[in-house]
């Protein structure tokens, strides 16, 4: 009985260690830092005889158990070694912006560049009349706005069109990381050279394309931004904007962006529920907006 407990408890010790190696990687260590005491503990199993113990391995809150050790495995093997790893950590405050709270304000002074870790944002130019242009998306991801690190200053108003996260990251602190680092000036400058890219695509895609192509091409741009950063589950992914939005975005009407949309819901290429999309069939949708093999993929700002 006790060999076949030993077994057992070195079968758990070799899972839990495969467990925390993809967890988190980079780590090297040889075993299970973990007692079998103390996995019971957290498993809610000490009260029982030795030989009625299940593995905790297969025990009801394993789930929990699995979180909790690879949490505390990770803060022990941490004291002590190198932290080089420390500087690439999210820095600064984080901010919170509702729906529909200003980012920035025109003119408005900005001594620090926005991360956006989720929500999404938009740039517009208002008319005097109220008829308004959206400029760029800022999405989980990007930063909002690079030129600030340069000019100083917001040029264009950013508004939350979805409850918004940010990290702040202060000019002088993005100047004093490595190029290398995350949050660094090389990347942000990149993020504002592949923002002006971007924009120049929509400039083009207002001129030349007509409201179905424009449409279509923004979609499979969203749908590739998205996928960039491991938002889109199965072809599926979130659609906060409204039509009133997209219509601001692509300069056309609401009434014929519904058109368009309600056209290709019946050719079956996506389907927008909610404040979701899916897009069923991804090569006709980037046939119809005139979407190239070079610009399918993600030319977006990104932070990382």
């Amino acid at each position: 009985m006790m060999v076949r407990h030993h077994r057992r408890l070195r079968r758990d010790s070799v899972r839990l260690t495969t467990i925390i190696r993809a967890a988190i990687p980079g780590k090297r260590f040889s075993r299970c830092p973990f007692g079998y005491n103390s996995a019971h503990r957290l498993c809610g199993t000490a009260g029982l005889p030795r030989a009625a113990k299940p593995t905790y391995v297969n025990g009801p809150k394993w789930w929990l158990l699995k979180i909790v050790l690879i949490r505390q495995w990770h803060r022990a093997t941490i004291k002590g070694q190198d932290m080089t790893q420390e500087t690439n950590r999210p820095t600064g405050p984080v901010c919170m912006f509702r729906r529909h709270d200003y980012l920035a304000r025109a003119g408005e002074t900005k001594d620090c560049v926005l991360r956006i870790e989720d929500g999404w944002a938009a740039q517009y130019r208002l008319l005097p009349d109220g008829r308004r242009q959206i400029i760029t998306l800022f999405l989980p991801g990007d930063y909002c706005e690079p030129q600030w690190l340069l000019q100083g200053r917001a040029t264009l108003p950013i508004v939350a069109l979805t409850r918004v996260r940010a990290r702040v990251l202060p000019h002088g602190r993005i100047q004093a990381r490595a190029p290398h680092e995350e949050d660094s000036t090389i990347r942000v400058l990149d993020a504002m050279l592949t923002l002006l890219r971007n924009r120049e695509k929509w400039i083009f895609n207002l001129g030349r394309m007509t409201a179905t192509e424009r449409l279509c091409n923004l979609l499979c741009e969203l749908h590739a931004r998205l996928k960039a950063r491991n938002r889109v589950i199965q072809d599926r992914c979130a659609m906060p904007l409204t039509q009133y939005d997209l219509a601001d975005i692509v300069g056309i009407s609401p009434v014929h962006v519904n058109r368009v949309l309600q056209t290709l819901r019946g050719e079956g290429l996506l389907d927008l529920k909610g404040r979701w999309m899916q897009v069923r069939d991804l090569m006709a949708l980037q046939r119809l907006g005139e979407v190239s093999g070079d610009a399918a993929g993600p030319n977006v700002p990104q932070a990382a």
